[in-house]
């Protein structure tokens, strides 16, 4: 930020020496000059000093899930970094990178989704932490998190000057928001080519892309017999309907024995409007799955056979594992008594 921080030392400079030579000139320049000293300084201190927004929920500890921990570990030794174990009710992982003020406390956060480990199998997690160990290592979850909390710093300014309301914002929202749109597909762009290079940093090339296809397989199952049902149901329900984990839970045996490479063949899930929306206008976070099997020397999708034990056996204990349950079934619930009181 130090160019930033010269330039803005610039603009003040000129400032006060054209105020001191032609005062009515300075006045009138005032409107431009005030508010983009503020939004500078404002975005200068926004950089070096906001920590990261971003909270994990759901953390496990290393006594809560020693057999996660364990995995993760082995796959990836934490070699003195600090770390945090999170999950959540997506059927996805991440590997993210939260710090504090002026960049110091840093800690790496592995987040893997309740259904993918009970739609997959221990082998399989292991390829999918192996395949976020990559983004790690390749220091793409530190670099993705610069970029983002770039982009948070505007939502900061934002914030406190909203663009209709502001004259600050106003010019501010004027001035960056063609930038802004660039940078998110920048940003989308190179998430892409990280997927790419996360897959290749597993040496067990034949394990990635059975993880690839199952993760595929169990979102178009769950899909087909998971969310769609619910969604069906939700219209015009005054009381919540079974949440979709609930739902995974008492049909777990039955969805497994569906994922295969063979439901592959079934179509993609639908995007909303806005989800479609903001795809057409930034492009996708993810190549799509036929790439990424290419890259790894698959000119067609493996065969897959269902998984025989789920993942959230072996790695979770049963207690565990149905306090997750609960906490996202109350979370979901809790959403949609929320929907319906609008």
């Amino acid at each position: 930020m130090l160019p930033v921080a010269a330039l803005l030392a610039l603009l003040a400079w000129g400032w006060f020496a054209l105020l001191d030579a032609n005062p009515l000139a300075g006045a009138a320049s005032a409107l431009v000059v005030i508010p983009t000293l503020v939004a500078g300084t404002v975005l200068t201190l926004g950089v070096l000093a906001v920590p990261s927004g971003w909270k994990p929920q759901n953390t496990l500890s290393p006594q809560e899930a020693p057999a996660l921990w364990a995995l993760w570990d082995e796959v990836d030794p934490p070699k003195g970094r600090r770390r945090i174990l999170a999950v959540d009710s997506g059927l996805n992982a991440s590997m993210a990178d939260i710090r504090g003020p002026l960049g110091l406390r840093r800690h790496e956060v592995l987040t893997l989704g309740l259904p993918l480990l009970m739609m997959l199998d221990e082998p399989a997690i292991r390829a999918v932490v192996s395949h976020e160990a990559g983004h790690a290592r390749l220091d793409h979850a530190a670099g993705t998190t610069n970029i983002i909390e770039f982009i948070g710093v505007f939502d900061f300014l934002f914030f406190y000057a909203a663009p209709y309301d502001t004259i600050v914002g106003a010019l501010a929202h004027a001035a960056l928001e063609g930038g802004l749109r660039r940078t998110e597909r920048a940003r989308r762009d190179l998430s892409r080519q990280n997927e790419f290079e996360a897959d290749a940093f597993s040496a067990d090339k034949s394990a990635s892309a059975r993880a690839l296809v199952l993760v595929g397989a169990a979102g178009r199952v769950l899909a087909r017999r998971i969310f769609q049902p619910v969604e069906r149901e939700v219209l015009g329900a005054m009381s919540p309907p079974m949440s979709p984990i609930r739902r995974m839970e008492a049909q777990l045996n039955s969805l497994l024995g569906e994922t295969t490479s063979q439901a592959l063949v079934e179509p993609e899930p639908e995007l909303d409007d806005e989800s479609a929306a903001d795809l057409a206008r930034y492009g996708a976070t993810h190549p799509p799955l036929e790439e990424r099997l290419a890259k790894l020397g698959y000119s067609s999708p493996p065969d897959v056979a269902p998984v025989s034990r789920p993942a959230s056996s072996d790695l979770l204990s049963p207690e565990m594992l149905a306090a997750l349950i609960a906490t996202f079934d109350r979370s979901w619930r809790t959403a949609f008594e929320r929907m319906i009181d609008r």
